[in-house]
């Protein structure tokens, strides 16, 4: 799709962006609106749908609250990476907006939600990457991406305030927001192979992102898949230590647990992620076996740290995850070992041991001969809309 010619548009008066009136953040944005509207009016001739996706700096909130007097510079090094990366990876008939100070738009140029979904995705790991190795950042904060559309009447919505440019990126702003709660989080399923036959036994839920606001809406997005699929597999729900230590997310989770059919959650393990090392086994197991009352069982993740040995021990979990990617061989094995060894340690349960996004095939027989159970990731398939087996169709 070709831009319009500047000249075929009417030139709109933009306000005037005056000292401190407008945040710093904010004046990208509105340098970017006139070829937003362009963009958007150019659109608005059809009756079609816009793809757009959304880059979000998950935790920038946090790092104000810890780091509160070095915060404008960290906040400006993860911008800087960000909007690398989206250059990066988009091309002239896209724009890029800030719609506030964690939150980057990308309205695509051309309507290919599977391009978009790979750009985001992209986005998301590159910058994660390269913020991981940044001192006092590495810890609080997570990339994350998705995918949104808007419809006619959003196009529609947009060109209308799009006189004024705080009014057009307010529209975009709730568009984005009510888009998120109608949808919830993009979700995909990795199979995952028992490695002692041979067959897919659980699918391992991969959210595009996670935060304690959409916990809810994603577990809801995973308990319909599972009931439009209608099979009897496994599916493990993941879901952050921060999301159950807070009390209205805890409450949330749970009251969104107890409302699915008892048959639904015989289906579901909640797995726990991003425990912080100073939460010892006996506390996380409290709070997981709360948490996951009713559902089949529960999940953590195994990754060699510091405590992560007892809290096996403490939580008694159905399914030990181990982390594969970009991990050396050695370092992997090992570590699955561990995993495996204190999963012996437990007598009323064997926990399984799970290792995920294994890339390479030639591990897969090396991880069956010391005891791991599962294995998922491009070695054994990619991710899929719904958790089906190979040759099914929820058809």
């Amino acid at each position: 799709m070709a831009y319009m010619a500047s000249s075929d548009l009417p030139t709109p008066n933009w306000p005037k962006i005056v000292g401190h009136s407008v945040p710093d953040w904010l004046v990208p944005a509105i340098n970017r609106v006139p070829e937003l509207l362009q963009l958007l009016k150019s659109r608005d001739m059809k009756a079609d749908k816009l793809t757009t996706g959304v880059v979000q700096a998950v935790g920038l909130q946090k790092l104000k609250a810890t780091h509160a007097k070095n915060w404008q510079r960290l906040k400006k090094n993860v911008h800087i990476i960000i909007e690398a990366e989206i250059r990066r990876n988009i091309n002239a008939r896209d724009v890029t907006v800030i719609l506030d100070d964690e939150t980057f738009l990308i309205v695509f140029g051309d309507d290919d939600p599977d391009r978009a979904d790979r750009i985001a995705r992209s986005i998301a790991k590159e910058a994660s990457l390269k913020l991981s190795g940044m001192e006092s950042i590495s810890d609080l904060i997570q990339v994350a991406a998705f995918v949104v559309q808007l419809e006619h009447k959003d196009m529609h919505d947009a060109v209308k305030a799009g006189g004024r440019p705080g009014d057009l990126l307010d529209v975009m702003r709730r568009v984005r927001e009510r888009q998120e709660t109608e949808a919830g989080p993009r979700v995909s399923f990795l199979p995952s192979v028992n490695l002692r036959t041979g067959r897919i036994g659980l699918f391992d839920a991969e959210p595009a992102f996670l935060s304690p606001d959409a916990a809810p809406q994603m577990i809801g997005k995973i308990a319909s898949a599972a009931r439009a699929v209608g099979r009897a597999s496994l599916i493990q729900i993941p879901v952050s230590f921060e999301t159950l230590a807070q009390s209205d997310s805890l409450k949330q989770v749970v009251e969104r647990i107890r409302n699915l059919t008892p048959s639904t959650r015989q289906r579901l393990i909640l797995r726990v992620t991003q425990v912080p090392d100073e939460i010892d086994g006996k506390a996380l197991a409290a709070l997981v076996n709360f948490a996951g009352r009713g559902m089949r069982g529960v999940a953590i993740d195994y990754t060699g740290r510091a405590g992560d040995h007892a809290r096996v021990k403490w939580v008694h979990p159905q399914i030990v995850n181990v982390p594969g990617e970009g991990q050396p061989t050695d370092t992997l094995l090992r570590t699955a070992s561990f995993a495996i060894g204190a999963a012996l340690t437990i007598t009323n349960i064997k926990p399984r041991v799970l290792v995920r996004a294994v890339g390479a095939r030639d591990l897969i027989s090396m991880l069956e001969r010391i005891g791991v159970y599962y294995v998922n990731g491009l070695a054994i398939a990619p991710g899929q809309r719904l958790p089906e087996r190979p040759g099914e169709s929820s058809s």
